[in-house]
């Protein structure tokens, strides 16, 4: 897996910290066994691998909307974006509410947390 480092706090031993507690977590709520997929984490910087850079506006664009409110970002690529998930607004989630696509966009609305002065 291609990952974007993000100054000192990617490295290889962190990521497998958190995967192995994902691993463990997902086990326990299945009540399976051990997992036997392998992953290999290839951290690389921007310069090493540009198409990084991507994924990287994508999820920031979609970021600044729920942090600032802002849309201008994400209207410049919201026909390339099928799906949006808002995890963390359970007042939603009856009748699916929480789920956000192309015929139904995220709008300033979607801002979390108090208006900025």
């Amino acid at each position: 897996m291609n990952v974007a480092e993000l100054g000192k706090t990617t490295r290889n031993q962190v990521l497998e910290l958190a995967l192995n507690k994902a691993i463990d977590r997902f086990s326990k709520k299945q009540d399976r066994g051990a997992v036997s997929s392998e992953v290999v984490f290839n951290v690389q910087t921007p310069r090493t691998e540009p198409l990084l850079c991507v994924p990287d506006y994508l999820g920031w664009a979609v970021q600044r909307v729920f942090e600032k409110g802002d849309t201008r970002y994400y209207d410049f690529i919201r026909e390339r974006i099928s799906l949006v998930v808002d995890l963390y607004d359970s007042s939603k989630y009856q009748g699916s509410h929480h789920y956000y696509t192309q015929r139904n966009p995220l709008t300033s609305a979607n801002k979390i947390g108090p208006p900025v002065s």
